[in-house]
């Protein structure tokens, strides 16, 4: 499922915090969102097969294998992963400089290898078009 919404104000801040997450991309201190930015929410089970071996060293291992290939992904700005605690679904918090990247990255095979083959069904993925960030200021 695919929405294109204008960002309400709170989840654009919400947004703005995953430069304190797991992984950024952007290593200049200069503005890295323009007008166009999207925030991205996915959320997806895990395969049984795949939570019956996960443990947190096997999600540690995982994740630092991923935060290495992420920051490769052209256009994404910042991602920030979590994982609920009670059934281990997992998902996360993506920033792309544009729809078109967010676009071109659902056609990787990192996507494919970090989401699809691991996930329960399809994703649930919403998109925002983000109109602020504590670090970028006012976008629009």
């Amino acid at each position: 499922m695919k929405k294109l919404l204008v960002v309400p104000l709170l989840l654009v801040l919400v947004l703005g915090l995953v430069g304190f997450g797991a992984c950024s991309s952007n290593k200049t201190s200069s503005p890295a969102l323009a007008k166009g930015a999207v925030g991205v929410v996915i959320v997806f089970a895990l395969k049984d097969e795949v939570k019956a071996s996960m443990d947190e060293e096997a999600l540690k291992n995982h994740l630092a294998q991923l935060i290495v290939e992420y920051k490769k992904v052209p256009g994404l700005v910042e991602k920030t992963f979590f994982t609920n605690p009670e059934n281990l679904d997992q998902g996360a918090f993506l920033v792309f400089k544009s729809l078109e990247d967010w676009e071109a990255y659902l056609k990787t095979d990192l996507y494919k290898t970090a989401v699809l083959d691991i996930c329960k069904g399809e994703p649930d993925i919403e998109v925002y078009t983000i109109t602020a960030s504590l670090k970028d200021g006012v976008i629009l």
